[in-house]
């Protein structure tokens, strides 16, 4: 004989049962090496939250993904960011280029953003001095017997520019601390620094635009970058949801205006336009 459930039986028995949990999200640890003013981790808020103006840009990208993951930014210093990718299963960063050696233990999105590379900013001195080139040789630079350098105390540059540093005509200012070499430059107290765009225009605002930026010779004036994750299943989850969001994100005109931000005003164009062929 067919039986008919009265409603409150049904109702007992979802109540004998309990409710239906979803799989809770999975923790990523966003390893980050902070940048003042440019990409930080605000420990304020709660949950902590990026900010700065890679930071924002990230912010936009992470939250437009799905509930399935819980992003959890911590700062650290490089070397100890590469560990951690390597030996966690849940670690990614938004920081590092792709290269062979790295792709054989991360997994890479598409490019999420489009930066300037490390320029050689002169005053406007300077590069009228030099020709007002669009690149130069270091060797050349470091030659020049009018021209004075700035460098940053214990910072390399690389093993190629630190030894043309070595070998200036005129021996390079040693400076402590990015911001005072800045700020140096800014006020016509050395001719040319070598920097990334980004970090200048954040730390002088407007007193950026007396700067000329020149490309250094066989280097590309822009590179873009990846979101890595370690070698893992749920890093190859959080990758392909990351590429997954891109194919829409990146025609969003607000995402785009916060990735010019990360170049001085005279470089925005050229960012706009690899920005359409690269992301």
């Amino acid at each position: 004989m067919q039986q008919w459930y009265r409603p409150s039986v049904i109702i007992l028995l979802f109540a004998m049962l309990g409710p239906v949990r979803a799989e809770p999200p999975a923790t990523i640890v966003l390893a980050m090496a902070e940048l003042p003013g440019v990409y930080s981790v605000d420990t304020e808020s709660d949950p902590p939250r990026l900010s700065g103006s890679i930071g924002e840009l990230q912010n936009v990208l992470f939250d437009s993904l799905s509930d399935d993951f819980q992003l959890h930014p911590v700062a650290m210093l490089v070397p100890r960011l590469l560990r951690e990718l390597q030996t966690h299963d849940n670690v990614c960063t938004g920081i590092l280029f792709r290269t062979p050696e790295r792709e054989t233990y991360l997994y890479f999105s598409h490019p999420y953003i489009v930066i300037p590379t490390p320029q050689i900013a002169l005053t406007e001195h300077g590069w009228n001095l030099l020709g007002r080139p669009d690149d130069l040789s270091l060797a050349d630079l470091v030659q020049h017997p009018q021209l004075q350098g700035l460098r940053v105390a214990d910072r390399s540059y690389g093993p190629y520019a630190d030894a043309q540093l070595d070998a200036a005509v005129n021996p390079p200012i040693v400076v402590t601390g990015s911001s005072n070499a800045m700020r140096m430059l800014a006020g016509g107290r050395a001719d040319f620094l070598i920097e990334y765009p980004v970090v200048i225009a954040n730390t002088l605002g407007e007193k950026t635009d007396a700067l000329r930026f020149v490309t250094i010779e066989h280097s590309a004036p822009f590179i873009d970058v990846a979101i890595a994750c370690s070698r893992s299943e749920l890093g190859a989850a959080f990758v392909a949801a990351v590429n997954e969001r891109l194919t829409t994100l990146v025609n969003d005109p607000h995402y785009q205006a916060l990735n010019l931000e990360v170049a001085p005003k005279q470089m925005q164009p050229g960012l706009a336009q690899l920005f359409q062929q690269k992301i």
